[in-house]
């Protein structure tokens, strides 16, 4: 069963709710101050009850997720090109 995280997202102009996947593999610390990748331009979705306006960017790696970091330094909001 997949278990999924709720997040708060910084987009730089304003703070998102955000559903994070692959709950079953990390623990929400492990996130936490990270500067992570995400899609932003789509409509809000309802999942599992909560509604998520974004979407991180993950690699797949056998089923586990992992996430784009972004090195330290790079403000929140900046595009990726």
């Amino acid at each position: 069963m997949k278990k999924i995280m709720r997040a708060k997202v910084d987009l730089g102009d304003r703070i998102v709710d955000a559903i994070v996947g692959g709950a079953e593999y990390y623990q929400p610390e492990d996130l936490n101050g990270k500067l992570v990748a995400v899609v932003a331009n789509m409509e809000p979705r309802t999942v599992a009850g909560v509604k998520s306006e974004c979407m991180l960017l993950a690699a797949d790696d056998r089923g586990k997720p992992i996430w784009l970091i972004l090195p330290e330094g790079v403000p929140a909001g900046t595009k990726i090109r």
